[in-house]
């Protein structure tokens, strides 16, 4: 990460703020300038699915990676982990007793 990591805030941004210096308070200063701005009718409305980065298809993901040459470092990494389907370990007060097939999105 530390070899990508300087590029993703231009990558990502305006729709992904996570990776950028102070990306939440960024993102809550801009959703509040446009509550205000909108006025005493404005509404906020959230889009985004419960558990949407579930929903991806591994292949997918990976091949909007691989259009990325920047984002080289990361290419066997990320293919390692979403090549094929995985076992999860679940765990209950540090004991561990089963696992869940992870076979689509994000890990």
């Amino acid at each position: 990460m530390q070899l990508v990591s300087p590029l993703l805030p231009a990558m990502l941004e305006p729709v992904q703020l996570a990776h950028s210096r102070g990306g939440s308070g960024t993102a809550l200063h801009v959703l509040q300038s446009a509550l205000e701005a909108g006025g005493p009718s404005a509404i906020a409305l959230k889009t985004d699915f419960k558990n949407a980065f579930n929903t991806r298809k591994r292949r997918d993901i990976l091949a909007s990676l691989f259009k990325l040459p920047a984002l080289g470092p990361l290419f066997r990494l990320a293919h390692w982990a979403y090549r094929s389907p995985s076992s999860l370990l679940v765990s209950f007060a540090g004991e561990a007793f089963g696992g869940i097939l992870s076979a689509e999105g994000v890990k």
